[in-house]
């Protein structure tokens, strides 16, 4: 159970780090 829930929360990260860096270099 744990482990899914670390696993979604780093997809989430990941999501979240790669939109950020997409809006830092498009801007």
């Amino acid at each position: 159970m744990e482990l899914l829930g670390v696993t979604g929360v780093e997809d989430k990260l990941q999501l979240d780090v790669r939109q950020t860096l997409e809006s830092l270099h498009n801007g």
